[in-house]
């Protein structure tokens, strides 16, 4: 899985890659440390997973995610502020999950399993809906492959 970490703050975002690097060592974890230095890695790379803050210097979370082209994006807000309207505001966003900072081991291990389900999910769905439109595959061959 690759994985972007967008947060402002040095500590937080080196600490919360060292936390994914250690419970997934099979992920490529990147990090930004602004929106816009985000919107240019994300139109280099595709990422899986994004990680982003909501209040930072220059640009929000919300003002990148809604310049983003999200399809096939996973995003979880990482956040120090309970407010409600960020809440409602992530969900029109349609993000994977809202987390509160300190950010802890359980937590993120939680949206990290979420995550690898999907995403198997997603792919599964994807190769499945693929294979099945061919008319030339017969029921017994379609079978055969799950």
């Amino acid at each position: 899985m690759k994985i972007l970490i967008v947060e402002d703050e040095v500590n937080t975002r080196e600490g919360l890659a060292m936390l994914i690097r250690g419970l997934c060592p099979d992920a490529a974890v990147s990090l930004a440390e602004c929106g816009q230095q985000a919107i240019e890695l994300c139109s280099n790379h595709f990422f899986d997973l994004i990680f982003t803050d909501i209040r930072m210097p220059g640009m929000s979370g919300f003002q990148m995610l809604s310049q983003l082209d999200r399809k096939g994006r996973m995003i979880v807000v990482v956040s120090g502020y309970a407010d409600f309207s960020y809440a409602q505001q992530a969900i029109r966003f349609s993000v994977l999950d809202y987390v509160l900072k300190p950010v802890s081991v359980s937590r993120i291990r939680a949206v990290l399993l979420t995550a690898y389900q999907k995403q198997d999910a997603m792919k599964s769905g994807c190769l499945y809906n693929y294979l099945t439109s061919f008319e030339a595959l017969s029921d017994k061959s379609r079978g055969y492959c799950w």
